[in-house]
């Protein structure tokens, strides 16, 4: 496929002032994202052309990816994020079906390459890109071999690393070990992702960083748009730790007549005291927003989100998820949680909820799947169940990572002891065990006497609608393929 360059009007100009180009405020995009969400704006400028590359390449996939080179050296800032893994999938596969082998016989990648150097970062150029096919068959084939062998051993701290030259190796995902998927043997290991070297990006777009390209002169300005008298009376009125941004910038304009989202930058929000980060502006002294989102979460011993306008941002619904993964906090119900310091206050400890969760994976047998209310329903007993909080509270417990797994169906949870993530196919063959066919109203029986649980028909229409099985309308009847329903009417 003939290689060609999408993007070579924005060659030389600095990142800030594409944002620009764009009608976006680049002091507002600096967060770990900011490359990926300017490849997002300026992959939309070429849509019709990609169109014409995916058709003439006849691969699946077309893939984005941006690059950072230090200047200096022509070596990655940051390495290139892939995948996050799945271990039980990996040993469980061949070479020829496995996510890695796909994942680059199937993809066209696009790079945008930029540079970094002490005065910004600047666009140089793109290319399309492909995995030769001696490297896919050989490097990469050993790595996929050795991380399997490793995984089927049991082995959790010798992968593959860059030093191995392999092309790609593994590391914790986002640095982060205390979130944990299975192994085949029933352990735990922190979540990982797959990585591509330095040295392998660097020798794919070296071609990009030797060149000579125009230099255009980047439009940063430093001068605040706030005076200081102005700076006096607002530090006055901005009191709070943070402000989700469209606060912020009407509390400003309230001393600096015509104050809009398009003036505001770093150097005014300094003048005042604050970062900025996207959606928020902060108190100076926290770091990063997360500092911001611990102040808001863990100073109290309960936390409602709808009092917290700063958790309602994408950002904060992302930093709860995560605070949920890790259990530091539990929910209580539907936008409402407690801390783990509140917890141990009342006398709950970790061990406490470790032993609840230990309890329930002895009590329940494996691959049979249940509720909390068929636990109850059962004769479960637990002396945390004492407590009286909401389900939620306890659903929170049992998602933690481990041989219980969860399908979410509508508002319902549903569990079941395996290592594998339940799909709604097999929830599906265990209601309806050896029955070829079930009437929609014994169904719903067999849902209310298995887990304790009422379903809508609407609700069991989605569930069969997400799995192989098929639903007869006319004959409000469930069948465990579209084919056995025909064949029943020819029968």
């Amino acid at each position: 496929m003939k290689e060609r360059e999408l993007f070579t009007k924005y060659i030389g100009m600095d990142v800030d002032d594409i944002f620009r180009e764009f009608g976006r405020n680049p002091d507002l995009e600096r967060n770990k994202a900011w490359l990926t969400n300017l490849q997002k704006l300026m992959r939309s400028t070429v849509e019709e052309e990609l169109q014409r590359i995916h058709e003439e390449s006849g691969l699946p996939e077309i893939s984005f990816r941006t690059v950072n080179l230090k200047a200096k050296t022509g070596r990655p800032i940051e390495l290139m994020s892939l995948d996050a893994i799945d271990f039980l999938e990996w040993v469980e596969l061949p070479w020829e079906q496995s996510k890695v082998y796909e994942r680059f016989r199937d993809t066209l990648f696009i790079l945008l390459v930029f540079k970094t150097d002490d005065k910004g970062t600047m666009f140089i150029g793109d290319k399309t890109w492909t995995m030769p096919e001696d490297v896919l068959q050989g490097k990469i084939k050993t790595f996929w071999v050795r991380v399997k062998k490793l995984t089927n051993d049991g082995i959790k701290d010798a992968f593959p690393k860059q030093d191995a030259g392999l092309v790609l190796h593994l590391k914790a995902k986002g640095g982060n070990s205390a979130v944990l998927d299975s192994l085949p043997n029933g352990d735990t290991i922190s979540r990982h992702g797959l990585w591509m070297n330095a040295n392998y990006i660097a020798g794919m777009v070296d071609d990009i960083y030797r060149r000579e390209f125009p230099v255009r002169v980047r439009q940063i300005s430093k001068v605040p748009a706030i005076n200081e008298e102005q700076a006096i009376r607002l530090r006055r009125i901005l009191t709070r730790e943070g402000y989700i941004i469209d606060e912020f910038i009407a509390i400003i304009a309230q001393e600096v007549p015509g104050y809009s989202l398009a003036r505001l930058t770093k150097v005014d929000a300094e003048l005042l005291g604050y970062r900025l980060e996207k959606e928020l502006a902060f108190r100076f002294h926290h770091q990063t927003a997360s500092s911001l989102f611990d102040c808001i979460i863990f100073e109290r011993e309960f936390l409602t989100v709808e009092e917290h306008p700063i958790l309602q941002t994408n950002a904060g619904k992302r930093y709860l998820k995560g605070k949920l993964l890790l259990s530091q906090i539990l929910q209580l119900s539907p936008g409402t949680y407690v801390t783990e310091t509140c917890l141990a206050r009342a006398g709950i400890r970790e061990k406490d909820i470790s032993d609840y969760r230990k309890s329930v994976e002895e009590w329940v047998d494996a691959k049979q799947f249940f509720t909390l209310s068929s636990l109850k329903d059962n004769g479960f007993k637990h002396a945390l169940d004492d407590i009286g909080f909401e389900d939620a509270f306890y659903e929170s417990i049992l998602s933690r990572t481990g041989v219980l797994k969860n399908l979410r169906l509508g508002k319902s949870s549903i569990f079941v002891k395996q290592l594998g993530k339940p799909k709604h196919e097999q929830l599906m063959k265990w209601l309806m065990e050896r029955n070829k066919s079930l009437l929609m109203d014994d169904f719903q029986l067999k849902i209310k006497g298995c887990l304790s649980l009422t379903m809508s028909e609407k609700e069991i229409v989605n569930l069969v609608n997400n799995s192989k099985h098929y639903y007869s309308k006319e004959f409000e009847k469930i069948y465990v393929s579209r084919e056995e329903y025909l064949n029943s009417i020819y029968d």
